[in-house]
């Protein structure tokens, strides 16, 4: 391409995931972060980190919109000052059925690039098994944005992906993990 680009991921675990959680599946004792004060905590240190990185683009995943997982603070909002004049996509990965406010469920990954992101489309990865008895879903997903290359017709082609974490045999994430392979391959 004649140029470099320079990208970031980071899973902002919903920004309730810091230092002072005790997270159930990662060993400990709670399914929430320990205050609302700690998430926004959490978020302005999220939010600074991502103002002195230089990047051109920034792959992240488990931003909340609303949530009782991080009591209702909208990350996606406490980052956006950040990539004002960046092209975006934005698709949700985690969402309720049939839940009203405020018990709804809200999550998402997001690609944003400081070029123009020419195409975007999300292709669907193998899902595992239904969550939460059918109240909450996972839709895995890659989310994939073709950014336009200077003085030429070729263009980078980014994916992000956030993939299963907790099946139990790792079957699912291995399926996933294929169908990612299989893509990059055929481009």
């Amino acid at each position: 391409s004649g140029e470099t680009l320079r990208v970031l991921t980071w899973n902002l675990g919903y920004a309730g995931l810091g230092a002072g959680s005790d997270f159930v599946t990662d060993g400990g004792k709670h399914y929430f972060p320990p205050s609302r004060q700690a998430v926004r905590a959490n978020l302005a240190g999220i939010a600074r980190t991502l103002a002195g990185i230089d990047a051109d683009v920034f792959l992240v995943q488990e931003i909340a919109v609303s949530s009782p997982a991080n009591y209702w603070v909208d990350v996606r909002a406490g980052i956006a000052p950040r990539f004002a004049g960046y092209d975006r996509i934005f698709d949700f990965d985690v969402t309720t059925r049939l839940l009203l406010p405020p018990l709804r469920v809200s999550h998402g990954n997001a690609i944003y690039a400081n070029r123009r992101i020419a195409s975007a489309e999300r292709v669907t990865l193998p899902l595992e098994d239904e969550f939460l008895a059918g109240i909450v879903r996972h839709f895995y997903s890659m989310e994939i944005a073709r950014l336009a290359i200077a003085d030429t017709s070729r263009q980078w082609v980014v994916i992000n992906v956030h993939l299963a974490a907790f099946d139990k045999n790792g079957e699912v994430r291995r399926r996933q993990l294929a169908a990612v392979l299989r893509f990059a391959d055929d481009e």
